[in-house]
């Protein structure tokens, strides 16, 4: 897990709390993501759905990955949930 930027850690909390949004968010961060520092919120997007799946699968996310319906809501929720813990964490040292 990387430190998050501030749009990260705002995605996080959408879906460390999403219930009957959690597949649309999972959708639209992976539709909208891309490892390009110049645009911060496709950056964001790319950093959040690269480190939810990660905790989930303990492996690199495929790049034509499109399996979010097949995810345990509440295990999102709690991965989104160490993954702010852990950032917040290295933000303060």
């Amino acid at each position: 897990v990387r430190v998050l930027n501030t749009g990260a850690e705002g995605k996080l909390t959408e879906l460390a709390f999403a219930n009957d949004t959690m597949y649309r968010l999972l959708d639209d961060f992976t539709a909208k993501a891309a490892p390009n520092p110049e645009s911060p919120h496709a950056m964001a997007n790319w950093r959040v759905i690269r480190d939810v799946y990660w905790s989930l699968h303990g492996e690199e996310m495929p790049e034509s990955f499109k399996g979010w319906t097949a995810v345990d809501v509440d295990g999102v929720n709690q991965a989104a949930r160490r993954l702010l813990a852990i950032s917040s964490e290295r933000n303060q040292r």
